[in-house]
């Protein structure tokens, strides 16, 4: 865990935002509504009890959003991940 990061309590994790563009395959922006982007995640601190590794890269499917030192974070449960990457 981070120095002066947040403490998760038992099961409970912090996530941190990755943004990603979405392109296509041949590397080109799609424009219009298509331009959006994929948001994933990564473990940035676990409480007890949380088999997921910090460092780890996540999709969620629910989780409170947090602001802490000026930088989001989304706080979850194990349940809610839907996969690792």
């Amino acid at each position: 865990m981070k120095k002066n990061m947040l403490k998760p309590t038992k099961g409970n994790i912090v996530l941190s935002v990755i943004e990603k563009d979405i392109k296509t395959k041949g590397g080109v922006f799609l424009p219009g509504k298509e331009n959006k982007k994929e948001l994933r995640y990564e473990v940035v601190a676990v409480g007890e009890g949380v088999s997921v590794e910090e460092g780890t890269t996540v999709f969620v499917s629910a989780g409170s959003p947090v602001s802490y030192k000026g930088e989001p974070y989304l706080i979850t449960n194990e349940e809610s991940i839907l996969a690792t990457v």
